[in-house]
């Protein structure tokens, strides 16, 4: 995949994506962006980390990178961003 293809995208938390912020952060599965279903996601104790899938039978990759508050002070998720491959 050509990188200059890649354009980045910014959203809030919570207005795109469901998350549970308790002794780890989930991401729950059934997010849907231009045919995409996100697949389920391991809970995740830290302070950043990185999903990747793509959509069925299209060959669309898609790359997303979150970054949140301190997970072990229960803190909400401060920011993220996302990468999208057209």
């Amino acid at each position: 995949m050509d990188s200059a293809t890649w354009s980045r995208i910014g959203y809030k938390v919570g207005a795109s994506l469901s998350y549970v912020v308790a002794d780890q952060i989930e991401l729950l599965a059934g997010y849907d962006f231009k045919g995409a279903i996100w697949q389920p996601i391991e809970a995740y104790d830290g302070s950043s980390y990185t999903i990747t899938t793509t959509s069925s039978g299209s060959g669309i990759y898609f790359g997303v990178n979150f970054w949140f508050g301190n997970a072990a002070q229960k803190a909400a998720p401060t920011s993220n961003s996302s990468e999208i491959a057209y």
